[in-house]
């Protein structure tokens, strides 16, 4: 199944956005980041003319939005935040207040991506759209070091592992060409305090992978690095690496290389093609499993 489908079907105003995205297209993307940003853009264009009567582009909501998902993504558990909260963070990027009162106004007639929950009470519709509203902040930096830094920041963070893998896939967008490349050796040189045990920041980096659009040949080095410490985990059958969990979570991060870009394909059948003749056994022998 496409794997933004049951999300966006499960709420009948996502559904009708997808619905949209497929009318224009005779296809839906096979990236949730994309997937979820057309949809947001089919939101826009529903009220087309409402929106833009106040400035309000597709562009600037999603900004918008953004800002306040990210908030409320690291900070309200719940999901659900105020009134006074909201115009808050609308009002980091909408300057106009006739703006932040139109994102409102949609919000209190629950005919938005936000929606009120009745007594000054709000949230977004669905936790994945907020996922990826928040990953869309996360990402919305001129500097690539930034960007980096913002989303180092919260690598090894289950609560924010799907906000950053679409946010890596946000990356590879052919806008953003050339920021990927260096974003994806900052986090995987970025710090891992249990690395050692069990390699979180790769494995991470893996799902994030499977998300892109496209890879530059000069992330191979990177990725060849990913998949060789997974592999080297994945060799160790005695210790923590006999529990069927961890190895079925290291095949699934191979798995993930697989469904990634061309040149993190390549990388990673390299690492285990060279692993394949290798003279130590427990090396040989996982290539050969994993393959």
């Amino acid at each position: 199944p496409h794997p933004g489908v049951k999300v966006l079907a499960s709420n009948p105003l996502l559904l009708t956005l997808l619905a949209q995205v497929y009318q224009k297209g005779n296809t839906l993307p096979t990236r949730r980041g994309e997937l979820f940003g057309k949809a947001v853009s089919a939101f826009w264009d529903q009220r087309r003319d409402w929106w833009a009567s106040t400035g309000i582009t597709p562009e600037l909501l999603e900004r918008a939005l953004g800002s306040l998902a990210y908030h409320i993504h690291g900070n309200v558990p719940t999901g659900f935040v105020d009134r006074a909260t909201v115009k808050q963070h609308l009002r980091v990027i909408l300057k106009d207040p006739i703006q932040v009162s139109r994102v409102l106004e949609a919000a209190d007639n629950v005919s938005g991506l936000l929606a009120s929950r009745g007594a000054s009470v709000y949230g977004f519709i669905h936790r994945s759209l907020q996922e990826y509203l928040a990953a869309c902040h996360l990402v919305d930096h001129a500097d690539p070091a930034m960007v980096g830094a913002g989303l180092a920041e919260h690598l090894l963070d289950p609560t924010w592992r799907e906000p950053l893998v679409m946010a890596v896939g946000l990356l590879s967008d052919p806008g953003r060409s050339g920021q990927l490349t260096g974003v994806l050796r900052q986090l995987l040189e970025s710090e891992d305090p249990s690395g050692s045990i069990l390699p979180r920041r790769e494995m991470a980096l893996t799902a994030a992978l499977a998300e892109c659009e496209s890879l530059g040949d000069d992330a191979k080095p990177t990725v060849e690095r990913v998949a060789a410490a997974i592999l080297d985990l994945y060799a160790q059958r005695e210790g923590r690496c006999r529990y069927a969990p961890l190895r079925y979570a290291l095949r699934r991060a191979f798995a993930d290389l697989q469904r990634s870009p061309e040149t993190a394909r390549e990388a990673a059948e390299a690492v285990l093609c060279e692993n394949v003749v290798s003279d130590n056994f427990e090396r040989r022998f996982a290539a050969i499993d994993i393959i």
